[in-house]
């Protein structure tokens, strides 16, 4: 808004002395019209240009990125973290990262709509063609948007492949199958929304209905598109201008997850493995492996951190993901030791504001029925 303003200003100081200028052709008024523009609003211009810059060296062109899917936060020249907004079709983060003479994606969202968006907007910002599209693991808010990407190959780890192929086909059949229940259900919601009272809880059920509209919309399109180059440990992208290392420290979040660094520029793509004021689902993992990786993470040096959701933080994201998982196993044992039912535990306060409220249950529910808890405090 102020750097709209200071635009407006500057447009509207213009255009008067040109009126001047225009009126007063000849003589003083000509003269002094001229004198005003140069000495006074020409230097005001410079100035206000200088300001838009400095206010707006990590802001972009809104019309660049405008998608009602995410928004785009600029980490540094050519690195972009597009961060999910609620209700849309994305759902997880994703990032852009230009190195110079490729651009890589990292995660394509949950939808195609969000990823046709990404896409367009990676061309926009970066003036080049998707070159390496990244799977960080196998969810389907993190892949389902491969089938914009088709141009690109599209990388994982082979276990998150193989994981995939296991998983996708069926699950997109089935939901596919269930349109009309989804439907339904969308009906049922628009009725909640109109008589809910509560503002807040009328805003949840507002964003859960246009998520399931996006769903509904976009499945009869939605095309898995597995990736189709794979990795074990380690791939190194060499670009003009920066360096990226993709790598695995096998599976913590799920079978296999995949991070991105950029070692000079001290950024962390983390996927899931990383959430920033979000419960993290800890059921289709090991949380003891993932507790070790993050240990490995906390090693790198790192300044900005794109979690898998949330906002983008900073490397104290890393050691809170860690404090959460290290308090659900103590709470997990806590409360088996004493016979205590899980629903009445209380959410510690560090994360009680967090999203996804409702995983942290069925997180301690997971802890005790694996029994993982044993020697990990």
């Amino acid at each position: 808004m102020f750097l709209q303003l200071c635009e407006n200003i500057y447009f509207t100081f213009l255009k008067g002395t040109f009126i001047i200028l225009y009126f007063n052709l000849n003589g003083f008024h000509a003269v002094a019209s001229l004198y005003i523009f140069v000495f006074f609003i020409f230097p005001f211009r410079m100035e206000v240009k200088h300001t838009l810059y400095k206010a707006g060296e990590f802001m972009i062109n809104r019309e660049l990125v405008e998608s009602s899917h995410f928004t785009i936060d600029k980490l540094g020249e050519g690195i972009f973290a597009a961060i999910a907004k609620g209700g849309g079709g994305a759902v997880s983060n994703a990032g852009i990262i230009d190195l110079g003479d490729k651009t890589l994606i990292f995660d394509t969202f949950n939808s195609h709509h969000a990823a046709l968006d990404l896409a367009e907007t990676a061309e926009k910002l970066t003036n080049k063609p998707v070159s390496f599209v990244i799977n960080s693991h196998w969810h389907g808010d993190h892949i389902r948007g491969n089938q914009c990407f088709r141009g690109a190959p599209i990388i994982a780890s082979l276990a998150t492949r193989t994981k995939m192929i296991e998983t996708h086909p069926e699950r997109i059949s089935d939901q596919k199958a269930k349109i009309p229940q989804l439907l339904a259900h969308i009906e049922k919601l628009e009725k909640e929304c109109k008589t809910e009272q509560d503002s807040a809880k009328a805003k949840k059920l507002r964003i859960q209905l246009d998520f399931l509209k996006e769903i509904e919309s976009s499945l009869p399109k939605l095309e898995f598109t597995p990736p189709n180059i794979t990795f074990e440990q380690r791939m190194i992208f060499s670009g003009e201008s920066k360096t990226a290392i993709l790598q695995t420290y096998g599976g913590g979040h799920t079978v296999c997850d995949a991070f991105l660094y950029l070692p000079d520029e001290k950024i962390l793509f983390a996927g899931d493995l990383v959430q920033v004021q979000n419960h993290p689902l800890l059921s289709d993992g090991s949380p003891d492996v993932w507790l070790a990786i993050l240990q490995k993470l906390r090693n790198l040096e790192v300044h900005h951190v794109v979690p898998g959701h949330g906002p983008v933080g900073t490397s104290s994201a890393i050691e809170n993901i860690r404090h959460y998982i290290a308090s659900a196993f103590e709470l997990a044992v806590f409360s088996a030791e004493k016979g205590k039912d899980l629903q009445c535990v209380e959410i510690p306060g560090p994360f009680q504001d967090w999203e996804a409220g409702d995983l942290f249950y069925k997180n301690l529910e997971f802890l005790q029925r694996k029994n993982l808890h044993h020697g990990l405090r």
